[in-house]
């Protein structure tokens, strides 16, 4: 997956229960936020197809690129644990 427009970035762990979603489907990616989390992430629903189907209040875990000092986070390795 390529993440090079995020420069300085540190890959992290993440997992929590979505609060915020939606799915742009014409760019191919879904973006949510975490509850008490002020990061947006973003997932490529090219890589991750079950990423259309984030709804608040799902339990996800992935692991993301976040820029330091910004509220970005371009997510890799996906899953969505309440769609089992």
């Amino acid at each position: 997956m390529n993440t090079g427009n995020t420069p300085g970035e540190k890959k992290k762990d993440f997992s929590g229960v979505i609060d915020r979603a939606v799915v742009v489907s014409n760019k191919n990616k879904a973006m949510f936020t975490l509850k008490d989390k002020k990061t947006i992430f973003t997932v490529n629903t090219n890589d991750y197809d079950f990423a259309n189907l984030i709804r608040p209040g799902d339990k996800v875990k992935f692991t993301a690129n976040v820029v330091k000092g910004k509220s970005v986070g371009n997510v890799s390795d996906f899953k969505d644990e309440s769609l089992n």
